[in-house]
Order: structure tokens, then C-alpha cells, then sequence
């Protein structure tokens, strides 16, 4: 029986690289069941390029600013996925406007899933991505019956979120670094730093945590550094899951410091 995949992507005045995404989906050799393009208030031919590649479109009005690297952008990812739950799915999986998938990224990737039923978000390695988290960043895959329903809160840190969710609810999370997507757009040219600060604020980050980003943001720039902290500072949303996440936290330093500690 043939792997169901939804794909949802979002993208606000995005003709100068969609194409080039959309050719790669409809090139993958497995094909996706459903297709969504999530149009957040684009004033170019965004529309019109998803619907000639034979996406299902959902149009949204424009806010007046993009909502990259904001809370927003959950909403109009949550309008895609509404769009796609009546559709009998295995896996949904997220994509950006300019990420460029491999041929068999997703047979891939599905294959390595099913053959782990405890795995429920799995995604390989951007082009960009040579170090850091052990777990995917912004393209994942997830099992459909791990997610329900098939939303984001609309929180600061909404897409790390859901990696924590499922790790609580005794699910695996992984990435494959052998599976190289590319990006069209080199990532943190409008990194939002105070952005970042909200997000450990309401995902409840172990203060150990906070600090060591803070000194590593702050080794290469204190401003920024500032910045991160101030957003933290300014957040007053916390997440459902927070307590956990900080226990959760504090027990893989504990981890990592029973295993550097020396043995008598």
C-alpha cells in the first residue's frame, strides 16, 4: 500500500524561488497524496505560480508585514494543515517556500519511518546545517497518528514545540545527516534575536540553557546577545509542556556531566 504524504507550504511573495521548489516536489519518486500552498497576503504571482504546478491554494489576506520568524506564521501554517485533515494521511510534512527537496527525499525519509514505528518526526540536513541540534530543524516529517490534531500553538518557539511534544509522549525524534536538502536562501540573514529569547522563555528553557546560548550568542556579538535576553525577559506566555521541557533539559546536563565526570 502506497505511503500517504501531506505537504504544506507557506510562502508570502515567494515568485522568484517557488518554481524551483515546486519542480522538485513534483519531480520526487514518491509522489505526495495532498498538496497545499498556504498564500500569506502576496501581493506577486505566488497564487498563480502554486496553482499552474497543480497545488491546492489557501489565500489569506495580507497583515501588512511578513510573519517570518514570528508567532504568526503558525496561523497560516495551521490554515494548511486544516486544509488537509480530512485527507487520510501517513505523514505530513513541512516545507519552506525555497527549500529545494532531492529526488527521493521523501520515499527516503518514509521508508526509514516506517521501518522505526516509534518515530514520529524524522527530516534530514539542510545544505547550511553542518553542526548543532541532533534533531531536524525547519523540514520534518511527521506521523500522522502522533499529531492530533495536526496544529501548532501559536507561541513563540511553535515549531520546537512539537519536537518536545512528541519526546514527552514517549515518541522518538530524529535527523538523517546523509539526506541533504537545499535551501535557496542563506538561513539568519533576519535572524530575530529577541524572537529567539521569547521562545526559551515560553517553552520554559532550564536557566543552564539560557545561559549557554546566551554566552554563545554573546562571544560573537553582545548586542544580540542583549537582544536575546530582553525578549526573554519581555515574554509572559509559558507553554503547556514547559515544566516538563525544563525537567527534560536538566536531566540530559546531568547526563552529560555524569558522563564526562571521571570514574573511580
Amino acid at each position: 500500500m502506497k505511503t500517504r504524504i501531506g505537504i504544506v507550504t507557506y510562502a508570502r511573495n515567494e515568485q522568484d524561488y517557488l518554481p524551483k521548489t515546486l519542480s522538485a516536489i513534483g519531480s520526487q519518486t514518491l509522489k505526495p497524496s495532498a498538496v497545499v500552498l498556504v498564500d500569506d497576503g502576496s501581493s506577486d504571482r505566488t497564487a498563480e505560480i502554486a496553482t499552474r504546478y497543480g497545488w491546492d491554494v489557501v489565500s489569506r489576506s495580507d497583515r501588512g508585514y511578513s510573519a517570518i520568524t514570528t508567532s504568526a506564521l503558525a496561523e497560516v501554517v495551521n490554515a494548511g494543515l486544516e486544509r488537509l485533515e480530512s485527507a487520510r494521511l501517513d505523514y505530513i510534512q513541512i516545507i519552506g517556500a525555497d527549500d529545494v527537496l532531492p529526488d527521493c527525499y521523501l520515499q527516503v525519509v518514509a521508508e526509514r519511518m516506517e521501518a522505526d514505528p516509534d518515530l514520529a518526526i524524522a527530516g534530514g540536513r539542510s545544505c547550511f546545517d553542518r553542526r548543532g541540534s541532533p534533531y531536524p530543524r525547519g523540514l520534518r516529517m511527521v506521523r500522522r497518528r502522533c499529531w492530533n490534531p495536526p496544529r501548532y500553538p501559536v507561541i513563540p518557539g511553535w515549531e520546537t514545540y512539537i519536537i518536545y511534544k512528541v519526546l514527552k509522549e514517549g515518541h522518538k525524534v530524529t535527523k538523517y545527516d546523509d539526506i541533504v536538502y537545499y535551501p535557496q536562501r542563506r538561513p539568519g540573514q533576519n535572524w530575530n534575536w529577541e524572537g529567539l529569547g521569547r521562545t526559551m522563555r515560553s517553552l520554559g528553557y532550564h536557566p543552564l540553557v539560557l545561559a549557554g546560548r546566551l554566552i554563545k550568542v554573546g562571544l560573537r556579538s553582545p548586542l544580540n546577545a542583549g537582544k536575546t535576553l530582553r525578549g526573554y525577559l519581555a515574554e509572559t506566555s509559558i507553554c503547556d509542556i514547559a515544566d516538563w521541557i525544563r525537567t527534560y533539559q536538566r536531566e540530559r546536563i546531568l547526563a552529560s556531566i555524569s558522563f564526562l565526570s571521571p570514574m573511580f
